[in-house]
């Protein structure tokens, strides 16, 4: 079973295992009883420190339509 985290209004953040069928349903906050509601989530952004060249495809000739026209 996973580990979520839930916060509540109070403040306090929960982590919780549970299945993953009742990962959406509130948990109770260990500090007020109230209920605590999952955190979302986030999406990790991917950035490169240099732009990746353009490479064109070994098996296709000089010119090809599908190829990137700047590379020779």
């Amino acid at each position: 079973m996973p580990y979520y985290d839930y916060q509540c209004e109070c403040g306090e953040v929960v982590e919780i295992r549970r299945p993953v069928a009742e990962r959406d349903d509130p948990a109770r906050c260990q500090q007020c009883g109230q209920p605590a509601y999952r955190k979302e989530a986030f999406s990790p952004i991917l950035l490169r420190s240099k732009p990746v060249p353009a490479v064109r495809n070994p098996l296709h000739s000089d010119g090809c339509p599908c190829c990137p026209a700047a590379i020779k």
